[in-house]
């Protein structure tokens, strides 16, 4: 009787994460990656965002992005073999 209650209780507790976990605003930043001179699509960059812990992605055969995480401050850094890395920060409110 008392394990079925520790394992009711143990199961409560991480449902519970689960959904305060889901209360928390997640938006997308997305976008092309292109060459500044000539306009090609890079396909295959490296998109990275920085906070507690690093989030990324690789750009498609049209060198288009999609990254959904949490609203907050996030350094945004792109990489593609042969460029200067591309740093900037991100204030990610919407969409």
């Amino acid at each position: 009787m008392k394990l079925k209650f520790l394992c009711a209780i143990f199961l409560l507790l991480l449902f519970s994460n689960s959904i305060i976990a889901q209360n928390k605003t997640k938006y997308t930043i997305s976008g092309t990656i292109k060459d500044a001179q000539t306009g090609e699509t890079l396909i295959g960059s490296s998109v990275v965002l920085y906070a507690q812990k690093p989030i990324g992605t690789l750009t498609n055969a049209y060198g288009f992005y999609s990254i959904t995480v949490e609203e907050g401050q996030y350094q945004m850094a792109i990489t593609f073999s042969g460029y200067i890395i591309d740093t900037s920060t991100v204030y990610l409110q919407k969409n």
